[in-house]
C-alpha cells in the first residue's frame, strides 16, 4: 500500500468532549485530554513547580505546604488528604515561587509577610517555618514572580499587593521598593516567555496588563470579572497564548498576545469551584488549581488523536460515501503506533476489522484524508452501521485514542434478495481496498 499519513482536525470549538473519564468535568478542544489530577488538597490558593519538576501546593487556610510526588504511573486522582505537609507554621499562603538558586519564597496574605525558606529542607519534616524571620513586610501580598535570569527587570522578587493596589520589588536583603500603582487589586504576577511583566487586576477592573523591560505598559485584555489565574503557554500544542481563569467562573480563556483576541479554551464543571492558579510543567502539560472538590488540580495535556466522519448519514446503492479520517501528533517526537479501522453492524451482530497496520506519525503532524467508497447493492434490508478507528500503543497495544461515526444503508426500491452480514462486510472491505490506506 502506498504510504499516507493522516491527522485530527485542529482548532475545534469548545464543546468537544474528551475521553469518558473527563466528560463530566472538563470540555476541551480536540487534541487535548484531561484528568482530575488531585482532590481534597484543602483550602488551596497557589502551587508551583521547582526546577526538578516537583509540585508544591500552598494552603490558604492551613498555613501548610504539601509536596505531590508523582510520575506517569501514579493512579489519579491523588488524594491530597493523605499527604503530610512538608512545611507548617505559615499563615495564609498565597504565593510560593522558587528563585534561581532553588529557594522558596512565600507570601502570607493575612499578615503581610514575605518569607524565604531555604531548600533543601532540614530533616525531620515537617519544617516549621514560624521560626524563620520574615524577609519583608507588605500589606496583603498575593501573586509573586522572579524575572528570567539576565532580564532587564533584575533579580528582585516582584510582588502583587492587594491591600496597596500595586506591585512592589523585594530585594535579597528585604528592601521593598514600589514598582507600579494601579488603583485595583493585583491578583497574579508572572513573566511572559518574551520577558514582559504580566499581571491581573480585579475585581472591579478585570484587566490583564503588560509592562515591557523598557517601561511601556499596555492593557492586553479586559472584560473579566475576577481574573485570578494567568499563565502563558510553552509553545507546544498550547501555543504561546496567555491563559486566563476567573476566580468565580469555570471558563478558561486564551488571549493572543499579538492581536489581543480572546476566545474560550476550556469549560470546567460547576464543581470546579473557580480558578486559583495555572501552571505548565516542563513537559508542556497544563495544571489548573481550583478550590472545588475540597481543593483540586485539573491536568490538561496534548494528546495524539484520531477521528472519523462521513459526509452524510444515509446512503443508497449507486452513491458514494466520503469517509474522512484525521490524525494529529502534537508532540515534538515521532509516534510509533498501530492504526485500526473496523466496521460494526449492530442489527446483524457483526463486526470486522478492515485494517490493522503500523503507523508512524512524524513530530507535529496534523493531516486529514478522505476515502471515497462506492455504495453497492447490499440487499433489501436497511441497516445502521458504525465506523470505528483507533490508535494503539505499538508496544503494549493500549488505546491511545479512538473515534466512531454512525451511518445508515437505505436500500433502493428495486433491491432484491438478502445479503449475509459477512458478505456485506466483504463488499465494503473490497471497496475500501480500492483506495489508499495509511502505512
Amino acid at each position: 500500500m502506498a504510504a499516507m499519513v493522516m491527522a485530527v482536525l485542529v482548532g475545534a470549538t469548545v464543546g468537544t468532549e474528551t475521553d469518558a473519564s473527563s466528560v463530566s468535568y472538563c470540555i476541551v478542544p480536540e487534541g487535548f485530554k484531561t484528568d482530575i489530577f488531585a482532590v481534597r488538597l484543602g483550602g488551596v490558593e497557589d502551587f508551583t513547580f521547582d526546577s526538578s519538576g516537583n509540585l508544591f501546593v500552598g494552603g490558604a487556610h492551613t498555613g501548610e505546604i504539601k509536596e505531590i510526588d508523582f510520575d506517569e504511573d501514579t493512579p489519579l486522582p491523588i488524594d491530597g488528604s493523605t499527604l503530610d505537609p512538608i512545611i507548617v507554621g505559615l499563615h495564609a499562603v498565597f504565593g510560593l515561587p522558587f528563585d534561581e538558586s532553588g529557594d522558596m519564597f512565600v507570601s502570607e496574605f493575612d499578615n503581610g509577610e514575605i518569607t524565604k525558606i531555604d531548600f533543601p529542607l532540614p530533616e525531620p519534616l515537617p519544617f516549621n517555618a514560624s521560626a524563620v524571620p520574615p524577609l519583608a513586610y507588605l500589606t496583603c501580598p498575593d501573586g509573586m514572580a522572579f524575572a528570567p535570569l539576565g532580564s532587564p527587570f533584575g533579580t528582585e522578587l516582584f510582588v502583587g499587593d492587594v491591600g496597596a493596589s500595586g506591585i512592589f520589588k523585594v530585594s535579597s536583603d528585604g528592601t521593598v521598593t514600589p514598582f507600579v500603582y494601579l488603583g485595583c487589586d493585583i491578583e497574579e504576577v508572572i513573566f511572559s516567555n518574551s520577558g514582559d511583566l504580566l499581571f491581573a487586576i480585579s475585581p472591579s477592573c478585570g484587566k490583564i496588563y503588560s509592562i515591557s523591560p523598557d517601561g511601556s505598559a499596555d492593557v492586553i485584555a479586559n472584560g473579566f470579572a475576577f481574573p485570578d489565574a494567568i499563565a502563558q503557554g510553552p509553545g507546544n500544542a498550547f501555543g504561546e497564548y496567555l491563559y486566563v481563569g476567573d476566580l468565580h467562573g469555570n471558563t478558561l480563556f486564551k488571549i493572543d498576545l499579538v492581536t489581543g483576541d480572546k476566545s474560550v479554551f476550556a469549560v470546567l464543571d460547576s464543581e470546579f469551584g473557580g480558578f486559583e492558579d495555572i501552571m505548565f510543567d516542563s513537559e508542556g502539560n497544563m495544571f489548573i488549581l481550583g478550590f472545588g472538590r475540597g481543593g483540586q488540580i485539573i491536568k490538561i495535556s496534548p494528546a495524539t488523536t484520531v477521528s472519523v466522519s462521513t459526509d452524510k448519514t444515509a446512503y443508497t446503492p449507486g452513491g458514494t460515501m466520503n469517509v474522512t479520517i484525521c490524525l494529529k501528533n502534537p508532540f515534538d517526537t515521532t509516534q510509533n503506533l498501530m492504526f485500526r479501522w473496523w466496521l460494526t453492524i449492530p442489527k446483524f451482530g457483526y463486526m470486522t476489522v478492515i485494517a490493522s497496520i503500523p503507523l508512524t506519525l512524524p513530530a507535529n503532524y496534523d493531516e486529514c484524508f478522505t476515502l471515497p467508497i462506492d455504495i453497492g447493492d447490499w440487499g433489501d434490508s436497511g441497516f445502521g452501521a458504525i465506523w470505528g478507528v483507533g490508535l494503539f500503543d505499538s508496544a503494549t497495544d493500549e488505546i491511545v485514542d479512538y473515534d466512531t461515526s454512525g451511518w445508515n444503508y437505505v436500500p433502493s426500491p428495486t433491491a432484491q434478495g438478502k445479503m449475509m452480514p459477512a458478505e456485506i462486510g466483504k463488499e465494503i472491505t473490497k471497496e475500501i481496498g480500492r483506495v489508499e490506506l495509511p502505512s
